[in-house]
């Protein structure tokens, strides 16, 4: 019976980031998040829980304190924050959809 409950375990913390990391990125490593990940990301979505958006990189990418700075950079700069219900929502603004032809 331990046995069973193993495999579901492991099948649920592996649930969080169900989409794949951006090309030749590995979990866990050091690079950078890029501002295209961030804006395919929301643009796939149409719209994304904030939280969210960042616990989808926090499964990529080592954040420490300057990585988290850098992934708040990108959101600033390429969208735009809601807050309904209590939650905040982020959404790409107009000018990214046009940089990148979306």
């Amino acid at each position: 019976a331990a046995a069973a409950a193993a495999p579901a375990a492991a099948a649920g913390s592996a649930a969080r980031a169900t989409t794949p990391p951006p090309p030749g990125i590995a979990r866990g490593t050091r690079q950078k998040v890029q501002e295209k990940d961030v804006v395919n990301l929301i643009h796939e979505s149409g719209r994304m829980r904030l939280k969210g958006l960042i616990g989808h990189f926090k499964g990529f990418f080592v954040v420490d304190k300057e990585t988290r700075g850098h992934l708040t950079e990108i959101i600033k700069s390429v969208a735009k924050l809601e807050t309904e219900g209590g939650e905040k929502w982020v959404l790409l603004k107009d000018e990214t959809r046009h940089k990148y032809n979306l």
